[in-house]
């Protein structure tokens, strides 16, 4: 079973006391969504567009758990 990775995101930056950030925009009635986290030494940014605005929510907050889980994977 899969955890959501909006609230994986949420829960992680609670622990960590990180920001996270989601500003919504629309193009053409399409949503795009970017998802910011803002760490003690760094800033993770994405932003992804989907058929709705919880889709590309997921998707964006999915991107930056990547990233930030390989500049984890890095140190």
């Amino acid at each position: 079973l899969d955890v959501d990775p909006v609230k994986e995101l949420q829960e992680l930056c609670g622990r960590k006391a990180y920001s996270v950030t989601y500003t919504v925009t629309h193009e053409d009635r399409v949503p795009s969504v970017v998802a910011e986290v803002l760490t003690k030494g760094a800033a993770y940014k994405a932003a992804r567009t989907g058929f709705t605005k919880p889709d590309a929510k997921k998707q964006a907050a999915k991107a930056v758990l990547r990233d930030m889980k390989a500049a984890e994977e890095t140190k």
